[in-house]
């Protein structure tokens, strides 16, 4: 639940991360004022935010995400890699051979069919 006075964590996304190192992507804001769907940082003031989504309002493409702690970003960041990583294996271009046994042991887990 966003807070009046609250520290958060605010990355870059889209387009607003093309010229920014990665060091530059994530600064520190806090809440200024949150109101039934939205909510203000201090330091952003033609930013909306979404309360539910995170993400800055806009007619446009989105800039900027909130987060609550690093570690949000670092797991987010962490699922995207892996996620990218599952889809380029079964990518019809793919070039990983994949043992049966693996085949076996991603399909157990896939459908849920898992001995423990």
């Amino acid at each position: 639940m966003i807070k009046v006075g609250q520290k958060v964590l605010v990355k870059r996304v889209g387009n607003a991360a093309r010229h920014y190192n990665a060091s530059e992507l994530v600064e520190e804001a806090v809440v200024e004022s949150v109101g039934r769907k939205y909510f203000y940082l201090v330091g952003y003031h033609r930013c909306k935010f979404d309360i539910e989504r995170r993400y800055d309002v806009s007619d446009f493409s989105t800039n900027f995400k909130v987060y609550d702690t690093q570690q949000e970003i670092d797991d987010e960041a962490e699922y995207k890699k892996k996620n990218e990583d599952i889809r380029k294996a079964f990518d019809w271009t793919s070039t990983a051979e994949l043992t049966l046994d693996q085949i076996r042991a991603i399909h157990d887990i896939l459908t849920g069919d898992i001995d423990e």
